[in-house]
Parts: structure tokens; C-alpha cells; sequence
């Protein structure tokens, strides 16, 4: 089965800030050359051409859970669980279009 999602990396703050692919909202810090969101309310968007995407985070290390919303064309959204980082979020099954996706911090305080 072929599929139609293609990987896209940023893992450099210089890549981060010349690409203009990537929006980020809200305060961060870069941390071993990845974002880190540690205030709620913040967070990244970007937009793609495609059906899906796969999004993976970087080490997460705390004794609970934090909280993303990942939402697509402002129409789907769901509330995810990052307990350390390894999980992959996969999203298909789009129209093959331009799609918009915003994923945001929901957890509260530095967790």
C-alpha cells in the first residue's frame, strides 16, 4: 500500500526560522535543538498539500501525562495525551487539498 505522506522535518531552530512553513504561537524555548511548549495556549500551525500527516514529538519527560488538541481545518479536533514523547500522531483520510493544523498546549502549568 503507497502511501501518499511524505516526511518533513524540523529539528533546528535556524530551520524553524527560516522556512516560514511553521507558525508558533504563544512562549517556548528551544531546548536540545526542538521546540518546548511549557505554557498552555501555546503551541505551533502549519499548512500542507496532502491527505494526512504524521506528527511526532520530541522527549518528554514528567510524571503525568501533558495534553495537545490537534485540530484540522478548524473542523476536526481532538485532545491527545503525550506521556514521553515517542508517540506518533497520524492523521488520513483528508480531502487531497490544502489543509490547515494547528496543534496547541492544553495542559496547564509547566507539565
Amino acid at each position: 500500500m503507497k502511501s501518499d505522506i511524505k516526511p518533513f522535518h524540523l529539528n533546528t531552530p535556524e530551520k524553524l526560522s527560516e522556512c516560514g512553513m511553521l507558525r508558533i504561537r504563544g512562549r517556548h524555548s528551544v531546548e536540545n535543538g526542538m521546540l518546548a511548549f511549557d505554557w498552555s495556549g501555546s503551541g505551533f500551525a502549519f499548512n500542507f498539500m496532502g491527505t494526512g500527516f504524521i506528527l511526532s514529538l520530541g522527549e518528554y519527560q514528567s510524571d503525568v501525562p501533558a495534553y495537545v488538541r490537534i485540530t484540522v481545518d478548524s473542523s476536526f479536533s481532538q485532545r491527545l495525551a503525550v506521556v514521553n514523547g515517542s508517540e506518533k500522531f497520524i492523521i488520513e483520510g483528508l480531502s487531497d487539498s490544502r489543509h490547515r493544523v494547528e496543534v496547541i498546549k492544553v495542559t496547564e502549568g509547566a507539565s
